[in-house]
């Protein structure tokens, strides 16, 4: 199915459209998701980074036309950075302990 198609499915009938647009893109954004979070999140990240990602766009699609929108190149953009995030939000640590963890002397 074309982008535009897809474009003019989403905005007559949002659900089939987004079934439709997951099936199409689904394995590229969840690729995109799993080398950026390799080694550091459980499927169960990867799987709810790629939701996320399409839950993205639909608040994106909110606000915007789409309109000769490119899905893939949007998709890619927004599965990159959010994936980032997701990366820096789970391998976040603390730069000292807490001072209520050390040990008393």
């Amino acid at each position: 199915m074309q982008d535009s198609d897809l474009i003019a499915l989403l905005q007559t009938d949002p659900e089939r459209g987004f079934t439709a647009l997951v099936r199409q893109y689904g394995g590229y954004v969840y690729t995109i998701v799993a080398n950026k979070l390799r080694g550091t999140g459980t499927a169960e990240d990867i799987e709810e980074t790629v939701s996320d990602v399409f839950a993205q766009l639909y608040t994106w699609m909110q606000s915007h036309d789409l309109a000769g929108t490119n899905l893939r190149a949007l998709l890619a953009v927004i599965a990159k950075r959010h994936s980032i995030n997701r990366f820096h939000a789970l391998t976040r640590h603390p730069a000292a302990k807490p001072i209520d963890t050390l040990p008393q002397e």
